[in-house]
């Protein structure tokens, strides 16, 4: 959070207002995953070792993500990041990368919990 202006907010007032933003971006996570699905034709693409659904995975995460970054640095009830926070082409590095390592890091707990079921 230190990459963020949280305007002076209570660790539990920060928890309240960055709580929706983590659904976000569980929901996002799921849209990759359904349009990498959609691409391979194969809703257990994650079993194939094939690259392309995997790329359409990231492209499409991180196309939302930059999406919402767009809109909420943008709004009232967005978000400001802080002098911390470094950007490139005016959005947090912190969130770009963020979205390349969480989603490969599920996606592989995914895969490991899911090797039984695929099999059968």
């Amino acid at each position: 959070m230190p990459f963020y202006d949280m305007g002076g907010l209570s660790p539990w007032q920060v928890t309240v207002n960055c709580s929706p933003a983590s659904f976000g971006d569980a929901g996002i996570m799921v849209f990759a995953y359904l349009a990498a699905s959609w691409a391979a034709k194969d809703r257990y693409w994650l079993h194939s070792g094939r690259l392309i659904p995997l790329a359409v995975f990231l492209a499409v995460g991180q196309t939302v993500t930059v999406a919402v970054e767009y809109i909420a640095l943008r709004v009232r009830w967005g978000w400001e990041y802080s002098d911390r926070m470094p950007t490139i082409l005016g959005f947090g590095l912190v969130r770009i990368v963020m979205w390349i390592v969480v989603p490969l890091a599920a996606l592989g707990l995914a895969r490991r919990s899911s090797r039984k079921l695929v099999k059968q």
